[in-house]
């Protein structure tokens, strides 16, 4: 494992986790090897019309929230229908929420607290940004890839549920509010947010979080935040920095911006945040492409050099040991070694 700073760390085979949810046609299989544009799966699935988040609405826990609603999951409901209502006030009086749009109902999200409308199925494909292997193909439960990666730690979260390895994953398209160097408010956000990791900036309050959450956001990540705020929460949040009013450094706000619109994975068991290495980010050479793997490393290949000794030097494979995973190299400056594969990233020049 190198640490490029105290912020990010890069693992150069790592097994990132890709969970699966709705109906899911898998198009690659157990041991092949894939490359950015390679077809992972087609998913079914329906995008967030509106959504309302039943505890803040009707003022019950949101352990509760379910016993209020008086339509079907899967409904199809019109718009200005009732969907939950709690008696008030002694029985003298009803509060109500009603539909937003057209859409089927959906209590995907009900423990949680939200209720959403959705639209009919949409058939998305998923495509890899990143080139790796697959190394299993679960249908119930998803698929797991190894690749290069940087990572970078939570300090906490406050997800307690552990049920596999997969559920404690969440993965999207990297949002960042903003530039993502401020305190946001509401009418920052954006319409819609399904399928995003955000990353809301150096301080939220819960208000906000739960804004985005309502526009489907698959997870939140915030630099920092009232600890007795973050107590008192009913949905994941992953904290990077601290808590109160502390410290922002700068190198956090260039680090998210550059991975804005990229692929990320939370793994909410090991509090950390990963991205594949696209050859993009903090590489010069725009056609850079990373390699965990040896069988793709040729004779006369250039490389670049990942060890802290020769960080970042461009060299040239001469020859490999695929027993013993060392490739021999020559460095621009005519030295020799006999390096571990997993230290040298393919470049074209």
């Amino acid at each position: 494992m190198l640490q490029l700073s105290k912020l990010l760390y890069r693992e150069v085979r790592y097994r990132m986790l890709i969970p699966f949810e709705g109906s899911v046609e898998v198009m690659t299989k157990r041991g092949e090897l894939i490359k950015p544009g390679s077809m992972l799966f087609t998913k079914s699935s329906k995008r967030i019309l509106g959504s309302t988040y039943i505890p803040k609405e009707l003022g019950v826990k949101v352990e509760g929230a379910q016993d209020y609603v008086v339509r079907l999951n899967g409904e199809y409901v019109l718009k200005g229908e009732i969907l939950a209502e709690r008696m008030s006030g002694g029985g003298l009086a009803m509060k109500r929420l009603y539909a937003s749009s057209d859409g089927i109902l959906s209590t995907a999200r009900i423990e949680k607290g939200f209720l959403d409308v959705l639209s009919e199925s949409e058939n998305d494909e998923y495509t890899a940004q990143y080139h790796g292997k697959v190394l299993d193909v679960d249908l119930s439960n998803g698929m797991s890839v190894e690749t290069m990666v940087w990572f970078m730690p939570m300090l906490t979260d406050n997800y307690h549920e552990r049920p596999n390895e997969y559920k404690n994953v969440r993965v999207g398209e990297f949002e960042v509010l903003g530039e993502g160097n401020s305190m946001y408010v509401v009418k920052d956000l954006k319409d819609n947010y399904k399928g995003k990791i955000v990353y809301a900036g150096r301080f939220a309050y819960p208000d906000l979080l739960r804004e985005i959450y309502e526009r489907g956001a698959e997870y939140i990540i915030v630099y920092s935040m009232d600890y007795e705020d973050f107590a008192t929460l009913n949905f994941s949040v992953g904290i990077i920095g601290g808590f109160g009013n502390i410290p922002y450094p700068k190198e956090y706000v260039s680090i998210c911006k550059s991975l804005t619109n990229s692929f990320v994975s939370v793994d909410l068991e090991k509090n950390i945040v990963i991205w594949p290495d696209q050859g993009t980010y903090l590489h010069k050479a725009p056609h850079e492409y990373p390699s965990g793997f040896i069988s793709f490393l040729k004779p006369g290949m250039n490389v670049r050099v990942m060890d802290v000794d020769n960080f970042r030097a461009i060299g040239k494979v001469l020859d490999l040991n695929e027993e013993e995973n060392m490739v021999s190299i020559e460095l621009e400056d005519g030295k020799r070694y006999f390096i571990s594969q997993d230290l040298l990233t393919p470049v074209h020049i």
